[in-house]
C-alpha cells in the first residue's frame, strides 16, 4: 500500500515535468506509514506577491550597487557608443553619479577608468559631440556644475532613465 501511494506521487511529479524532490518540496508532500501521502499546495495571493515584491526590490536595489560601482561603469562604455541620445529629452530622468561616489576600491577602479579613457580618446570625443547635441543632458549638466566634458560614460535603464557618470576628480 505505501509502495503503491509513493509511486503514485512519484508518477504525478514526473507527469508535471519536474523532479519528485522538487515536487516534494514546492507542494510539501509527506509520506508516512499511517497516513499515506498527503500533500498540501502552498497559497497564491499575498504572500506570493510580497514574495515577488520583494524579489523586485532586490534586484533593483543589486542594480542600483551594480550602477554605483567601478564594474558598472565599465560596462557602460560599450552601451554608450550605441545609445540613441536623441531619445532622450526633458521628460527623461536622468541621473549623475560622480567617479568620487563609487564603490569599489577606488585606486584600481580610478586606474581602469584613466587606462580606458587614453585608450579610447576618439570614442570620448564622439561620445561628448553627441552630449552637447542633446539639450537635455548638457541642461542636466549644467544645472549640476558639470560639463560634457566632465562625462565619462552613460547609460539608459530599462524604465528609460539614463545614468551619466561624470569625472568629479580634480584635474
Amino acid at each position: 500500500m505505501i509502495k503503491t501511494k509513493l509511486m503514485t506521487a512519484i508518477s504525478l511529479a514526473t507527469l508535471l515535468g519536474t523532479s519528485p524532490v522538487t515536487f516534494a518540496q514546492d507542494v510539501d508532500a509527506d509520506v508516512t506509514r499511517d497516513a499515506g501521502v498527503t500533500a498540501e499546495v502552498p497559497a497564491k495571493g499575498a504572500g506570493a506577491e510580497a514574495d515577488a515584491s520583494t524579489a523586485a526590490d532586490t534586484q533593483a536595489k543589486d542594480m542600483a550597487a551594480w550602477d554605483n560601482s567601478y564594474e558598472g561603469v565599465s560596462q557602460s562604455f560599450e552601451e554608450a557608443a550605441k545609445l540613441d541620445l536623441s531619445a532622450i529629452d526633458s521628460d527623461t530622468e536622468i541621473t549623475i553619479t560622480t567617479i568620487s561616489s563609487l564603490e569599489g576600491d577606488a585606486a584600481a577602479g580610478q586606474d581602469m577608468l584613466d587606462a580606458y579613457l587614453s585608450g579610447h580618446a576618439d570614442e570620448q570625443k564622439g561620445l561628448y559631440e553627441r552630449i552637447s547635441k542633446n539639450d537635455a543632458l548638457t541642461s542636466k549638466l549644467e544645472d549640476e556644475g558639470y560639463k560634457v566634458e566632465d562625462v565619462i560614460s552613460l547609460k539608459q535603464n530599462e524604465d528609460g532613465s539614463v545614468l551619466v557618470y561624470v569625472d568629479d576628480r580634480p584635474e
